[in-house]
């Protein structure tokens, strides 16, 4: 009975001490590796490179074989043939010594986040068998119980063990995928994902918009007007990937989308890389073959890099490409709230582990807009304030070069400005030659009265000059007219709230009269004449009356003269 109850003590404390291992030896199998990232849609793998042993506290595996996420059978031949670390494995030529225990010592000695990492990353992937270890978790805040977020994804049940972690997909537009991670799963192993995209931003060049510290450099922003015809200044900025250097060739495409509001000028192209956002100069790049503009049909152009780092060896994470270049609205361009929006994307290689063609996404659209407003003129008498037909004007802005002013008169064609006539030295005068812009009427081909209308004009200063007054009128002298809008000009503007708040326009300096309908974008002002005196003049019926007068005279005398003699 003693013997027994000795056995039973043993068996008792055999147990208990078993029941206390079992934690131990369970926390084994339970690491975690947890992988921040801010993007959702992402599908992480965890592929067992090395199986082993972890000592807890100090990172190290012992009892090292290979895991069942690699194919082993060739491994060593592959590793041997790669071009950046051949040669440390090649050395090991007997077969008996090519072992997964020989592998992590060349291993390690190599550098966290190496070249030599990344191309053994490499080898790996391509020898991976379908064995995927652990769970991953759904994208979520991987510290719930701290107040600073910080989003991610978890892979929970990992053995021991050194893994290759895989970016298997489901990748959303825009996005890249991550770079093969190595990982040995400690119990509280936290990993960056090792990923970047590149950002594209568009901008127009607006002159009253001069914040000196203006981001994107002074003038560029978000908003702008012009009038039909002129040439608008355009730029475009893409930057290069935090893990640009992860690749060994870079596609990099712009895409332009104007529609047919537009016209690229094509030879305005130029392009540069900076350091900076804001730079205003840096590294020319040649654009020679490499833009293709569409003027008919869509209205659009691309600027494709097959390989930037081939056309721009200078480049590299942090910097910017930038392309500069003009493009003019047409006489199909909108009026009011709408503007004339048109947008640009980049197109960009978004796998470090597979370069081949198509491995590329393009980003979201970066929007501007561009305003341009219509004049109405209407001819009416100063005193009833009725439509009078048959006034002719010219419209006019002055252009001041350097000391000199100057007259561009306005070319309109069916109600629409095509530009601006060269700037001339003096006004338009009766019988003058030169480039004085077209003649508006208030008659239509049918002689009915019809207001002047004059669409496609940016916001500033105009002079109307009358060059032929409605009969029986006067021709008045050149007037003042300064149409003015308000936009929230900067760059902040997403494409959805309207950018036009306020459009206006005052003559000659006296009241100004607003837009009552700002999604038509047209001002409308009245134009007075005063009839001309009606005068005497020599021959005229003037000189009848006295006629009358002296026959009337004339008769009276002869007839005293006869009624006398008879008497």
């Amino acid at each position: 009975m003693k013997k027994f109850r000795k056995i039973l003590s043993v068996v008792l404390t055999l147990v208990m001490v078993l029941a206390m291992a079992v934690p131990g030896f369970a926390a084994t199998g339970m690491r975690t590796i947890k992988i921040k990232d801010d993007t959702s849609g992402h599908n992480y793998a965890a592929y067992q490179i090395f199986s082993g042993t972890l000592s807890n506290g100090k990172n190290t595996l012992s009892d090292i074989q290979w895991g069942d996420g690699v194919d082993n059978n060739s491994i060593w031949t592959e590793l041997a043939a790669d071009v950046t670390i051949g040669a440390d494995f090649s050395k090991v030529t007997n077969a008996e010594d090519q072992t997964a225990e020989k592998a992590a010592e060349i291993l390690a000695h190599y550098g966290d986040d190496s070249a030599n990492l990344d191309a053994f990353a490499a080898v790996i992937s391509n020898n991976l068998t379908t064995t995927v270890s652990g769970t991953l978790s759904e994208h979520k805040d991987l510290n719930p119980d701290s107040s600073i977020t910080e989003m991610g994804y978890e892979i929970t049940g990992l053995a021991d063990g050194y893994y290759l972690v895989k970016d298997n997909g489901n990748v959303s537009s825009g996005d890249a995928y991550t770079k093969f991670i190595v990982q040995l799963a400690g119990t509280d192993a936290v990993i960056a994902r090792k990923s970047d995209v590149p950002e594209i931003v568009k901008k127009v060049y607006e002159e009253d918009y001069t914040e000196p510290d203006n981001e994107y450099g002074i003038g560029y922003n978000d908003v702008a007007d012009y009038s039909i015809g002129d040439p608008i200044q355009f730029k475009l900025i893409g930057s290069l990937p935090e893990n640009y250097a992860d690749y060994s060739t870079y596609y990099y495409q712009f895409t332009d989308k104007f529609g047919a509001k537009f016209e690229v000028d094509e030879s305005s192209f130029s392009a540069y890389y900076a350091s900076s956002v804001n730079a205003e100069s840096g590294t020319e790049i040649s654009l020679a073959g490499l833009v293709s503009v569409d003027n008919d049909t869509n209205h659009n152009f691309t600027i494709t890099f097959e390989n930037l780092k081939t056309a721009v060896p200078t480049a590299s994470s942090g910097g910017y490409i930038i392309v500069t270049y003009t493009a003019k609205l047409t006489a199909a361009a909108d009026m009011g709230t709408d503007g004339n929006v048109n947008s640009a994307t980049l197109t960009f290689s978004n796998n470090p582990n597979d370069e081949s063609a198509g491995n590329v996404t393009t980003t979201p659209e970066d929007e501007v807009v561009v305003y341009t407003y219509e004049l109405d003129v209407d001819k009416v008498d100063a005193v009833s304030k009725a439509y009078l037909k048959g006034a002719e004007f010219k419209l006019y802005k002055e252009v001041v070069e350097g000391s000199v002013t100057k007259y561009a008169y306005a070319n309109v064609a069916n109600g629409k400005v095509t530009g601006f006539a060269a700037p001339q030295d003096r006004l338009w005068t009766e019988g003058a030659v030169g480039a004085y812009g077209t003649t508006l009427s208030t008659t239509s081909a049918g002689d009915a009265y019809q207001k002047i209308v004059i669409a496609g004009l940016e916001d500033g200063t105009y002079y109307l000059q009358e060059t032929k007054a409605p009969d029986g009128y006067n021709k008045i002298q050149p007037i003042k007219v300064v149409i003015s809008a308000t936009t929230s000009n900067g760059n902040e503007w997403d494409g959805e709230k309207v950018a036009l708040t306020l459009l206006s326009v005052l003559v000659d300096d006296g009241k100004v009269v607003e837009c009552s309908n700002l999604s038509n974008g047209n001002v409308t002002i009245n134009v007075e004449n005063k009839a001309g005196a009606i005068l005497p003049s020599t021959g005229g019926i003037g000189t009848t009356i006295f006629y009358a007068a002296g026959i009337v005279l004339m008769a009276g005398a002869v007839f005293f003269v006869v009624r006398r003699k008879r008497a």
